[in-house]
């Protein structure tokens, strides 16, 4: 795989993690809280702990890690009230930047790390499936290795250009 294919197949997997305020269209739909990346085609991304707190209240955070703690298996509380949603590139027509917004349906944390498993709503421009990366098996990794950053590191910067240039987000629920 040649390093444009590498770097074609790390853009169209990784992912905005956006809260969606409606009312706010057309001036400011969503905030990005943060990035991640997709790992399994059936729409499992990997993201930060802290970025998934951003869609849940403090005390009920809380309350659920305790009970982690504890060993009682306790689902996270309904996520809808934030409305959190994952942007996926879809590509560039003419001056109009195409994105793809899909419903977050459930996620889960390690309390000891800062990770955290996000599960997406099924979406028609990935009926095929979410475009994925795989994780390398850690036996491959060693130090001095090159390595690449992705994500949205400048979070509402990136909102304000797609303002600016125009955009199109396209959403789809099958419930």
């Amino acid at each position: 795989m040649s390093i444009q294919e590498v770097y074609a197949a790390v853009k169209r997997a990784t992912v905005a993690i956006v809260m969606a305020f409606p009312g706010r269209i057309p001036a400011r739909p969503f905030a990005i809280v943060g990035s991640g990346f997709c790992i399994h085609a059936e729409g499992v991304v990997v993201t930060c702990k802290h970025v998934f707190r951003s869609f849940v209240d403090p005390a009920s955070y809380q309350r659920v890690m305790e009970a982690v703690k504890d060993g009682t298996v306790q689902p996270f509380p309904e996520l809808a009230a934030a409305r959190p949603h994952a942007l996926f590139l879809g590509g560039v027509q003419g001056t109009e930047i195409i994105m793809f917004r899909v419903p977050i349906v459930t996620a889960t944390t390690k309390p000891t790390y800062d990770l955290a498993l996000l599960k997406l709503h099924k979406h028609g421009a990935f009926a095929q499936g979410y475009p994925t990366l795989p994780i390398a098996d850690y036996s491959e990794l060693h130090e001095m290795m090159e390595i690449g950053i992705c994500g949205f590191p400048l979070g509402e910067a990136l909102h304000d250009q797609l303002a600016s240039h125009g955009y199109k987000l396209f959403h789809q629920r099958n419930d």
